[in-house]
């Protein structure tokens, strides 16, 4: 077998990224592919080449026509596939052999046998590997089929046999709803693979999902790296994976061990692979499937075997012994990783996208990422955003290690799951080891909102007023009605669906007092960038990564984890209108050409009290009330935006 020296990636984003660092380190030059969706993306920064292949989105990394035609053009003579996309398609890898490039996978007869649920299960029927109670979908009638499924008990699921991933299962839960799940599963399952055979089986409910890492030369050597623990699932997708499981034990890892070897040498397995099992209270273990490619969560077992499983893919494709023998690995402490994922968790885990204008990476864990500081998230691949690895000598440090690095992980711009999985990890069903595949779809139900205490809000609010006006006042204003004074700017601000309004006063340069619902604060500013800011609010200090937008102030802290404060306008906020009732409003961005009163004045309702200019005409800001001005908040030559403060005016009691 020829030696890989350029190496085409079939994929994007984090797992492209990743297949890079190993090619990088063990010199071989890398292509990847992109469409224009990702143009400018992070892999493809990171590759020593890159080339189009397509306008649009999932389906641009799905053309083997053009993947294939890619290769050939900058003379690749391998291609690995990742994981989704193309990885476990066996036209594909005998596209690649018919093209004399080299596929990073196993042989397409071994994708084909495992890539069908039901030719899976018939082979470990055949072998010995216990299987979860359930039949293939046949030639038999509805009522058949519901009878079977009664014989076996719901709840069942009926699952696509081609599909993978959490796609293509439903559940049913007792007869009456089975002839229209089975049709629904059927056209879905046509839909989204071509190809509608199904698969029934017992929904075991308050089970682990336990998998194990196979690995396998063209030498007949066939391994299995030990297990991970995949139990933390939400609707079938994982969310927190590690190694070794909690509840794992020589003995069993043993016996399950063998079992997965036996599984993929029936099918004379090479590469990497991973075969998944159900286990239950009682140690009983039950075939789920077999995913013929890499893991996303392959970085565990790493982390606990220190092999390099990219590298080893690599090694087998040119035809290496494994170089390792079963006997030969043992696990090193204990590995977690959390999947990054880019959806709202307090919205019912929605998808998020959009660009993410400051990510920032912790320091002291592993990190694999496809993304950086504006990247744009799109909508039409997967929400994974990065994965997070700590690995320490047990698990409860492995834990304490991982919650600290959430923490100190910064994602401005869109909604992600950071701080729900650092406040989840830190839970006594996580901590524990207690969950089971089930409890995100049952035992959990809402996430109870997080009281932040009165410093905490202060401490965001006055960083969102010092972010968003601070360098804009200035000390020691002069007027020819008041002689020296502090300028003093207002915002109003909604944090929590709460609005505030917040006066700011500067001090001098890094020293400011602010106003909070009749609270006086006293900040001041130790440092400040244009993406952070360090500052103690009454004596407590506090550090903030932060983007401000047009109306919002995206800030982050380890303490208060990822805020979005929304400015507002009194178009906005009744809340503020009710607030403020005694304030006059800039209408609209301009500069102030004129100044018509003095603090103390008295003023009738509709008489013009300021003139501003703005696009080279002058608009003037009426009173609408009579009063008596009680604060002037601006000078003359001042900027202001739309809604920002102008002056107080005291209305005269009737």
């Amino acid at each position: 077998m020829k030696k890989i020296k350029k190496l085409l990636i079939a994929n994007r984003g984090e797992i492209a990224c990743r297949i890079i660092k190993t090619c990088q380190k063990i010199g071989i030059s890398t292509v990847a592919v992109y469409s224009d969706i990702d143009r400018g993306s992070l892999f493809m920064k990171m590759a020593d080449e890159a080339i189009n292949i397509g306008q649009h989105g999932l389906e641009t990394y799905l053309d083997q026509e053009r993947i294939i035609a890619a290769a050939k053009k900058v003379n690749a003579c391998a291609i690995h596939p990742g994981y989704g996309f193309l990885s476990e398609n066996a036209s594909f890898m005998s596209r690649c052999k018919a093209e004399d490039i080299i596929f990073i996978g196993p042989s397409s007869e071994a994708i084909t046998a495992m890539g069908s649920k039901i030719t899976a299960r018939e082979l470990c029927e055949k072998i010995g590997t216990p299987v979860i109670p359930g039949f293939a979908v046949k030639n038999e009638t509805v009522e058949e089929l519901a009878l079977k499924a009664e014989n076996i008990g719901f709840p069942v699921l009926i699952k696509a046999s081609a599909g993978g991933g959490g796609i293509g299962i439903f559940m049913v839960n007792d007869k009456s709803a089975f002839a229209e799940t089975l049709e629904s599963a059927r056209k879905k399952s046509m839909a989204i693979y071509g190809d509608d055979s199904l698969l029934v089986e017992k929904c075991l409910k308050s089970v682990r999902h336990v998998e194990f890492q196979i690995l396998g030369d063209t030498h007949g050597n066939i391994i299995h790296c030990f297990e991970r623990e995949c139990s933390v699932q939400r609707r079938h997708q994982k969310m927190v994976e590690e190694s070794p499981s909690p509840v794992m034990n020589d003995a069993l890892r043993k016996t399950m061990g063998e079992a997965a070897v036996s599984v993929a040498r029936a099918v004379n397995y090479t590469n990497a692979g991973t075969v998944e099992f159900v286990l239950d209270d009682n140690g009983q273990f039950y075939f789920l499937e077999m995913n013929t490619r890499l893991q996303v969560e392959h970085p565990v077992t790493e982390a606990v075997t220190g092999l390099d499983l990219v590298g080893m893919q690599i090694k087998i494709a040119e035809g290496e012994p494994l170089g390792v023998k079963q006997k030969d690995l043992a696990i090193n402490g204990h590995a977690i990783e959390c999947r990054i994922y880019a959806e709202d968790p307090e919205n019912n885990f929605i998808p998020s996208s959009g660009r993410i204008h400051l990510w920032k990476e912790p320091s002291g864990i592993r990190i694999d990422s496809g993304i950086e500081s504006s990247s744009e998230i799109s909508i039409n691949f997967d929400p994974m955003l990065a994965k997070f690895i700590s690995h320490a000598d047990n698990r409860s440090d492995a834990i304490r290690i991982m919650n600290y690095a959430l923490k100190n992980s910064v994602a401005l711009g869109i909604a992600t799951n950071i701080d729900f999985i650092s406040d989840f990890l830190m839970n006594e069903i996580y901590y524990s080891g207690a969950v089971k595949t089930d409890y995100f779809d049952s035992s959990f139900s809402t996430i109870p909102a997080r009281d932040y205490s009165p410093e905490e809000i202060n401490s965001l609010l006055a960083a969102s007023v010092i972010i968003r006006i601070g360098d804009h006042d200035t000390t020691d204003c002069e007027s020819s009605w008041k002689g020296k004074y502090h300028s003093s700017r207002h915002l109003s601000l909604r944090i929590h669906g709460k609005d505030y309004t917040v006066g700011l006063v500067k001090k001098n340069k890094n020293s400011f007092q602010a106003e909070i619902e009749k609270n006086i604060l006293d900040i001041s500013i130790t440092e400040k960038s244009d993406r952070y800011i360090i500052l103690s609010v009454n004596g407590w200090q506090s550090k903030f990564s932060y983007h401000a937008s047009e109306d919002k102030i995206f800030l982050h802290s380890a303490n208060t984890g990822h805020q979005t404060i929304t400015e507002l306008s009194r178009f906005d906020s009744m809340d503020f209108q009710l607030n403020r009732k005694e304030a006059c409003e800039a209408p609209m961005d301009g500069v102030v050409s004129s100044i018509k009163v003095r603090e103390g004045d008295s003023v009738e309702k509709g008489q013009v009290v300021i003139a501003i200019e703005s696009m080279k005409m002058e608009s003037l800001v009426y009173s609408d009330k009579t009063g008596t001005v009680k604060e002037i908040f601006i000078r003359q030559g001042d900027y202001v935006k739309k809604g920002s403060i102008l002056l107080d005016i005291t209305m005269e009691n009737n």
